[in-house]
């Protein structure tokens, strides 16, 4: 954990601008890593939670700036919903059972 920014591996973060249609991003990107390089900078990996292929390496000052990224602090995808249970599927209401 970065101490100055309270940033730690594995919280979920979201894009704090919203989306062309005036709603709020369902991208969901998980800290994986943090370090400081020879140059004196600390930086931030981050990985896209439904494409783990998916990364950002990003400076920690600017990941810490409130105004581009926010934390998700549920464990919804940001909006309210559950997370998916694997990459691509949402968490589903299993049916209930006809009674006998």
């Amino acid at each position: 954990m970065n101490a100055a920014t309270g940033i730690a591996p594995g919280q979920r973060y979201r894009d704090a601008a919203m989306t062309a249609f005036g709603t709020p991003s369902r991208t969901v990107w998980v800290v994986d890593d943090l370090w400081q390089e020879s140059d004196g900078l600390a930086y931030v990996r981050l990985v896209n939670e439904a494409s783990p292929t998916r990364t950002k390496t990003l400076s920690l000052a600017v990941f810490a700036n409130q105004r581009l990224y926010v934390r998700i602090t549920d464990r919804s995808d940001g909006q309210g919903r559950p997370r998916p249970a694997t990459p691509g599927q949402w968490v589903t209401t299993p049916p209930v059972p006809p009674t006998p």
